[in-house]
């Protein structure tokens, strides 16, 4: 049997090639890859945590003095507005001295008012004009000084514009009677003068009527000058209510400027934060900080704690994605910002971001 010799069989390399282009494909995916993330910058996620505080200066309440408190009135949180007392201090002396000088200040006043309606005759006094200024604490002390003076107006009691006008109006009534007297005389005196030149009467009758008209006219001006004496003592009281009241005024005050000293009050409005006291009959010292106010209407940040390394990753200028994680338990959706500054600490960035959601 003749053996033919067969032609080898063909080698199939269809796989190596299909192979070969996948590697070919993967060389040129990954080399583009690695030259586009070399040329091509990538935003790196940097997370920290941070808190939420005010952009801008707080208004710090302080005391110059220090004492003890007698009154907190505000707490944490609480909004106050620009004036508004927050704490007061005890100072139990100081508020007696100015409540008995506001005592005699405000019956001066009224003595006035009284001196004025008793020089015009009317039987209703009038409150003063400087009363319609007073707090309601002080109204009290003054409605009791208008009552008293006027139930005494009403009785006639002590009015002395009354006695000076008694006493005017008597010695008005005797210079009349003295100028009747003086036409009298005068008319004899004519008389025994030409009597006297026909030498029917002695000179001495005509000395003795110049004389008794003379005591007349010297009794006249002596009226004259008690009169003016009456209105000068009548004048001189209400100078002496203004001097008196020129004397208190300022001590009034000097007290009152004290007192509001123990008074701390908001200097802005806004809420109140860092309360350092929190007990009555507490201690505040000297210059100690009491508390904060921040102002209304005040911007609110985000103070961001970062890693040193992270610091390549952050630009001013960047947006930021806040999420509130102190009301745990509400889904609360992503506050959007932008970072606006980076500090440079010792062993940390703060990352200051705006755009907090109020």
């Amino acid at each position: 049997m003749t053996v033919h010799d067969l032609p080898a069989p063909i080698a199939d390399d269809s796989g190596k090639s299909e192979i070969r282009a996948g590697v070919i494909a993967l060389l040129i995916f990954f080399g583009g890859f690695l030259g586009w993330a070399a040329v091509s910058p990538l935003d790196a996620a940097v997370v920290a945590p941070g808190v939420v505080v005010v952009s801008g200066n707080r208004q710090t309440v302080q005391h110059p003095e220090g004492g003890v408190i007698s009154r907190l009135a505000v707490q944490d949180g609480d909004r106050v507005h620009q004036g508004q007392v927050l704490i007061e201090l005890g100072a139990p002396e100081l508020v007696a001295q100015e409540r008995a000088l506001l005592s005699q200040v405000v019956d001066l006043q009224m003595q006035r008012e009284r001196l004025s309606a008793e020089e015009n005759h009317a039987a209703q006094l009038q409150r003063p004009a400087e009363w319609a200024a007073l707090p309601p604490e002080d109204q009290e002390i003054a409605e009791a000084a208008f009552v008293r003076n006027q139930n005494e107006v009403a009785s006639g009691q002590a009015n002395m514009w009354s006695v000076y006008d008694t006493r005017i109006a008597g010695y008005r009534g005797e210079i009349a009677a003295i100028g009747r007297q003086e036409a009298l005389l005068q008319d004899e005196l004519n008389g025994m003068r030409q009597l006297a030149t026909e030498q029917l009467v002695p000179q001495t009758r005509v000395r003795a009527l110049e004389q008794s008209l003379a005591e007349l006219q010297g009794r006249r001006s002596e009226l004259n000058g008690s009169i003016a004496a009456t209105q000068e003592d009548r004048l001189q009281q209400m100078r002496t209510v203004d001097a008196r009241m020129a004397e208190l005024s300022p001590q009034l005050a000097g007290a009152r400027e004290r007192l509001e000293r123990t008074r701390l009050r908001a200097p802005v409005d806004g809420v109140v934060v860092g309360l350092q006291v929190h007990t009555v009959g507490g201690v505040i010292s000297a210059g100690q900080r009491v508390l904060d106010i921040v102002p209304q209407n005040s911007n609110l940040v985000i103070e961001a704690q970062v890693r040193p390394e992270d610091a390549d990753n952050l630009r001013p200028g960047q947006t930021t994605e806040v999420r509130i994680t102190a009301f745990r338990g509400r889904n609360l959706p992503l506050v959007h910002g932008v970072l606006l500054w980076i500090v440079v600490g010792c062993s940390s960035l703060a990352a200051i971001a705006s755009g907090i959601a109020r």
